[in-house]
């Protein structure tokens, strides 16, 4: 909104704020509660004729987190969320803290969209520690304050399982691009298929890994491999799934 204030007024307002502003430029002030930037539209010089220079104000408070939706995600991060509260602007930056509050130590959240003035979504980071911790959200007004409602609980991350593998034949060669089930699937985890000696260094490494979700992981599988039936692992920070005949995938 715009406002007519004095020459005095001006002046005074100028004693508050760095010395490094000058006018015409944006001006910023932390002499009130929320965060004012103040663009002049007159010089002095124009403003000396009336008296008055129009100022253009906008507030920008500081933010509010009321609810984060899920609550609780893997050490590993991953877990895509919903932020509830006020004050969010474009820009705003989501941390989760790690019971220092935010800044430094502070896991940041990443693909943040700013849906509106009271949402977020975002995907949070990781590695994290266990606990439950405070979210944060900053903007130019400020960093939100930490209460009950903005709780995120990082727990560890489960040990995956793998149900099925599809298809479950291919050549030797590999490049056969396959989709694997299961649970507990994170970001970063690894596929691998044993040659009778399990997971490890004699097993093939599966390229183009995506985890779908943390029930389903795509891949493309490597060679050369031994001809036969053998398992396909997936290894997270959870540990390394368990062999059983729903992970068998077949060489020829």
């Amino acid at each position: 909104m715009a406002k007519s204030i004095s020459i005095k007024q001006m002046d005074l307002l100028r004693r508050e704020v760095p010395r490094s502003v000058v006018p015409g430029r944006r001006m910023v002030t932390s002499a009130i509660s929320a965060l004012c930037l103040l663009a002049l539209c007159a010089t002095p010089a124009q403003a000396a004729g009336s008296g008055t220079a129009t100022i253009n104000v906008v507030f920008v408070p500081r933010p509010t987190v009321s609810v984060v939706t899920p609550n609780a995600g893997p050490v590993s991060g991953g877990q895509r969320i919903s932020v509830a509260g006020t004050g969010f602007v474009r820009g705003a930056k989501v941390e989760i803290g790690q019971n220092k509050g935010a800044g430094s130590s502070a896991i940041d959240a990443t693909a943040v969209v700013v849906v509106s003035s009271t949402q977020i979504t975002a995907v949070t980071g990781g590695p994290a520690k266990v606990g439950t911790w405070n979210l944060f959200v900053i903007t130019p007004g400020g960093t939100s304050t930490a209460n009950a409602g903005d709780d995120y609980r990082y727990y560890p991350d489960p040990k995956p399982t793998v149900s099925a593998v599809t298809p479950d034949a291919g050549p030797v060669s590999g490049g056969q691009r396959i989709s694997v089930t299961g649970t507990g699937f994170v970001r970063g985890a690894k596929v691998e298929i044993g040659q009778n000696k399990g997971a490890g260094s004699s097993a093939i490494d599966a390229t183009a890994v995506v985890v779908v979700s943390s029930t389903q992981i795509t891949a493309v599988t490597g060679g050369p491999a031994k001809v036969g039936t053998w398992n396909l692992f997936v290894i997270t920070p959870g540990g390394t799934s368990t062999a059983n005949a729903g992970d068998d995938y077949r060489y020829y």
